[in-house]
């Protein structure tokens, strides 16, 4: 710093003295030119000076250049650090303990401070692999304690999927937090030109563009409290499946996969003629009851369709006999002309003779 200040003294010098010169150059040509040798010396020393300042300035560049690309090196660690992420897992489990792993999953989320946010358990019935009840859980997690979650999820149960996905909403977050300051700044302003209005026409129109502004800034804070929850508690959709046994995951050989495909279908066989034999038994009840109403149904419907069928036969053989007795009348009919005519000819030939 010292060697700095002299060196800015003897440019100072110089200027004063170059202004100096210049200014009395028409009085004091003699004067000038005897303190010339003077001057070049003090030219000299600030050429000097002004070289060492260049030195140092190239120094205090450098200097400050790196310190800049460390800035600047800060800069991107600070941002990578508050970048917003909104993690997410999806997980198909299965169990043979599905009452055991279902109370671990409960007391393991309330440990690491998180909470179920959705729970759906239905019976699923019987698959191949013997699954009896399913539960569906959304699960929210701190995000910094996500990997551990997952991974004791990982070690308690068979992981038959697994999915993570990461949207980064940074850039909509900064964003929309620059709307909302803006928003801010223009509710003082509007403010202040409440307190100043003086009519009631300004205060109006003041106060509809205040409402605006309110509601606008009330829905960027609930979408930045939104993206605030997303990020900071990432989300798990748990899938656990009840199985009777758990599927090997390690590739087997050709007689090793049709002796576990017979025995599974063997097994699906049995499990299905029990649940078959549990389902009618529980029914049996029901079952009688339909099937009396329907038995007396189809005897009703059998008994008017066979009155039906008699009618219809007796009206036929109605008709068939009508119709013989006809045909039996126009014979005798017929037969009695045919005596009246032989006898009518007999008589006829009596008299001839």
């Amino acid at each position: 710093m010292k060697k700095f200040r002299k060196v800015l003294v003897g440019i100072s010098i110089a200027a004063m003295l170059m202004g100096c010169g210049s200014a009395s150059s028409d009085k004091a040509t003699m004067a000038y030119e005897s303190e010339q040798y003077a001057d070049n010396g003090v030219y000299e020393s600030a050429a000097a000076a002004e070289e060492e300042v260049y030195e140092d300035a190239q120094e205090y560049d450098s200097a400050q250049g790196s310190d800049l690309d460390s800035a600047e090196k800060v800069d991107e660690s600070a941002q990578a650090s508050s970048r917003k992420l909104i993690k997410t897992v999806t997980m198909d489990v299965q169990t043979e303990g599905f009452d055991v792993l279902k109370g671990a999953v409960e007391k393991q989320v309330n440990a690491l401070g998180g909470y179920i946010e959705n729970s759906n358990m239905y019976e699923s019935g019987y698959s191949s692999s013997g699954a009896c009840r399913r539960l569906d859980l959304t699960i929210r997690i701190p995000r910094e304690k996500l990997d551990s979650f997952v991974g004791q999820i990982e070690q308690g149960s068979n992981v038959k999927s697994k999915q993570e996905s990461v949207d980064d909403v940074t850039l909509t977050y900064v964003d929309l937090k620059s709307r909302k300051e803006a928003y801010e700044a223009r509710k003082k302003r509007l403010m202040k030109f409440m307190d100043e209005a003086t009519s009631m026409e300004e205060m109006l129109s003041i106060d509809k563009q205040l409402t605006e502004v309110l509601y606008q800034i009330e829905s960027m804070e609930a979408q930045l409290r939104t993206y605030d929850n997303q990020v900071d508690y990432s989300t798990v959709y748990l899938n656990i499946e009840e199985v009777k046994r758990i599927e090997p995951a390690a590739e087997e050989g050709m007689w090793g996969q049709i002796s576990s495909g017979f025995v599974g279908s063997l097994e699906d066989v049995l499990h299905g003629i029990r649940s078959f034999i549990i389902w009618f038994l529980s029914n049996l009840p029901h079952i009688v009851i339909w099937v009396l109403i329907i038995g007396g149904i189809v005897t009703v419907f059998c008994k008017i369709s066979r009155k039906r069928k008699a009618k219809k036969q007796a009206k036929t053989e109605a008709a068939q006999k009508r119709k013989e007795q006809e045909k039996r009348e126009l014979n005798q009919d017929t037969a009695n002309s045919e005596e009246k005519d032989e006898a009518q000819n007999e008589t006829s030939d009596q008299e001839k003779k």
